[in-house]
Order: structure tokens, then sequence, then C-alpha cells
């Protein structure tokens, strides 16, 4: 499973569970690239605009990691915290960045195409 956030100046935005690398790679990366605006999860963005953007893979969706980090949370500590998709994305240890992978794919891609 491959999933983006992104922060702009002025939300945060995340998708999740994306199951087709090339999508990423020969949609969003590329545009992300081109510096045009370019649409991403129902919004309007453009490169000059985002100040962060990850690209992360892990084994399992968002909603699996979430469930298992919050049971692993109370029996390890006994506290009931339960992890949401949106505090787990930003969590540096789950899953690969591979954010320099993609965009470098994305890049080759543009010069195949002559962008």
């Amino acid at each position: 499973m491959y999933h983006i956030t992104l922060i702009n100046k002025r939300k945060k935005v995340c998708i999740f569970d994306i199951d087709d690398r090339e999508h990423i790679v020969k949609g969003f990366a590329t545009q992300y690239l081109m510096g045009t605006k370019f649409q991403f999860d129902g919004n309007e963005l453009q490169k000059k605009n985002i100040t962060n953007l990850r690209i992360i893979e892990t084994e399992l969706s968002i909603g699996k990691i979430a469930k298992n980090k919050s049971y692993d949370t109370l029996k390890e500590k006994n506290i009931p915290i339960v992890w949401t998709k949106e505090i787990v994305i930003f969590d540096d240890n789950i899953g690969n960045n591979i954010t320099d992978v993609i965009l470098k794919e994305a890049e080759e891609f543009r010069k195949e195409l002559g962008l």
C-alpha cells in the first residue's frame, strides 16, 4: 500500500491506501514535478505552495496499522489511546519513506515524454 501526505500553506492533505504505484508516478508525482496546478484529493494544488511531501509504502492499510497501534498501546501500557489514520500517517516509524524514489521515477517518466 502507498500513502501520500502533503502540507501546503493552508492544510494537511492525505490519501491513504493506494494500490497502484504507477498511478502515483505517472499521475501525481509527474504533475507535482511539472509545477503546474493539479488536483489532489479534491484540492487544487501547486508545487510552489507545498511545504512538505511524503510518500510512504506499507505492507498493511493505514486503518489496520492504526488498529494494531491502538491495541498494542492498550496491551503494553494499559492506556486506551486510539490511533487514527491521520495520527498514524505522520508517525515516522511506519513504512518506508519512498518520496525520493517516486520523484526520481516521475522525473525519468517526464524525460521519456519530453516534458
